[in-house]
């Protein structure tokens, strides 16, 4: 596995924001909170809801859903932390809505 340069990594970076720009819906991994994921995730593979959010905002998506969810977590848990991820972006700073995905949710396109 090749390590990448922090260039190399920006560049990247922006190629795939590039090929999100403006994009309706956003489905994005948000396994973990930012603290589980700088504690002991880092590698695992998996994101965070504040990097899907600020991914989003970054991006100008329309929608993002937060999927992908640590199965660990409690329904209730869950929620706690969605909400608490929401609400260091607020509504006032993001024209984006934000959806915590469930089983069974469906989507109109």
């Amino acid at each position: 596995m090749a390590i990448l340069t922090i260039k190399e990594q920006l560049e990247r970076q922006e190629q795939v924001d590039v090929a999100m720009r403006n994009v309706d819906i956003l489905i994005a991994d948000c396994s973990y909170t930012k603290d589980e994921y700088y504690q002991n995730k880092i590698g695992w593979g998996h994101g965070t809801f504040d990097h899907s959010i600020q991914m989003a905002i970054r991006v100008g998506a329309k929608t993002l859903v937060c999927t992908h969810h640590e199965p660990t977590r409690s329904d209730k848990e869950l929620k706690r932390v969605f909400d608490e991820a929401v609400a260091r972006f607020p509504s006032a700073e993001r024209d984006l809505e934000i959806i915590l995905a469930f089983e069974g949710l469906e989507l109109e396109l």
